[in-house]
C-alpha cells in the first residue's frame, strides 16, 4: 500500500512539474498566459519638447528608419500609417520649427496657408527595397466661400516653388540620400500627367520622381479642405489618398 501511495505521488509531482516547464514565462520567470502578439501602432513623430532640436531630428530620423511591415495595414494597403509630428497630447509641433530642425523649407506663400493645419509624413516599399516618402499639408478652412481661391492659390504657389522643391524637401522626400550640391541644382522640369511630376537623378546614377497633388478633399463634403500631397512615387501617391487619408 505504502508503494502505491509512493508511486501516485511520484505521478502527481511529474504531471505538476512538466505542465509549469512548458509553460511560457514572463522576465520574471513567473508563468504567462498567450496573449496575442500586439503590433506597434504608433502613427506620430514623438516630441515632447518643441525647443531641443537633437530630439526632434532623432525622432524623425527614428521614422525614417521604421520598418513599414510593422503595421498590419502594411499587408493589404502597401503604405505605412500617417504620421504627424506632436508632443504625444495631440497638440502638432509648429510645422516651421519642424522644418527648421530637419533643414528643411516650403514655399513661403504655401506655409501661410499651411499655418497651424495638419501636416503628415507617410512612405511606401518600392522596388528596390527602399522606401518612397511622401509629405501631405492641409491648407486654410473649409469655408466653401474660400475653398475655391485657397485652392487656386495653391495651386499658384506649388508651381513657383517646383524649381526649388528638391533643394527644398531633400531631407522629408529623399532622407536616405547624400545630394551633392550639384545633384540639388539640377533643373527639374514638372509635367502634366495623372499628378503632375518631374524625373530626378539621384546619387549614384539611380532615378526618381517627385509627384504633387493640390485639389479639395474629399469632394463636395461639409469637411472639404484644399490639400496638398508629394511623394516620390506615383503609386504611393495615390495609395495615400486611397488608403491613408478617407478619401
Amino acid at each position: 500500500m505504502v508503494f502505491i501511495i509512493l508511486i501516485v505521488i511520484a505521478v502527481t509531482f511529474w504531471v505538476f512539474f512538466n505542465k509549469k516547464k512548458n509553460q511560457p514565462s514572463g522576465s520574471d520567470g513567473q508563468a504567462v498566459e498567450n496573449l496575442p502578439v500586439e503590433l506597434p501602432q504608433e502613427s506620430s513623430i514623438l516630441v515632447e519638447n518643441a525647443n531641443d532640436t537633437e530630439q526632434i531630428k532623432n525622432s524623425y530620423k527614428e521614422y525614417t528608419e521604421q520598418d513599414a511591415k510593422s503595421f498590419p495595414d502594411y499587408i493589404n494597403n502597401g503604405i505605412s500609417q500617417a504620421f504627424t509630428v506632436d508632443d504625444g497630447k495631440g497638440n502638432i509641433l509648429d510645422l516651421k520649427i519642424f522644418l527648421e530642425s530637419i533643414d528643411a523649407r516650403v514655399n513661403q506663400k504655401l506655409a501661410t496657408m499651411i499655418g497651424e493645419n495638419y501636416y503628415g509624413f507617410f512612405y511606401c516599399p518600392n522596388e528596390y527595397g527602399k522606401k518612397d516618402f511622401g509629405v501631405t499639408f492641409e491648407l486654410g478652412d473649409s469655408d466653401s466661400q474660400k475653398i475655391e481661391s485657397i485652392n487656386s492659390e495653391a495651386k499658384e504657389a506649388m508651381r513657383q516653388w517646383e524649381p526649388y522643391m528638391l533643394k527644398d524637401l531633400r531631407n522629408v522626400l529623399f532622407p536616405e540620400e547624400n545630394f551633392t550640391e550639384e545633384q540639388l541644382n539640377q533643373v527639374l522640369v514638372f509635367k502634366e500627367g495623372e499628378f503632375r511630376y518631374t524625373e530626378v537623378s539621384l546619387p549614384g546614377e539611380k532615378k526618381s520622381s517627385i509627384n504633387y497633388v493640390v485639389d479639395i478633399y474629399p469632394p463636395d463634403h461639409p469637411s472639404s479642405t484644399t490639400s496638398v500631397y508629394i511623394s516620390t512615387s506615383k503609386d504611393c501617391l495615390r495609395k495615400s489618398l486611397n488608403s491613408l487619408f478617407d478619401f
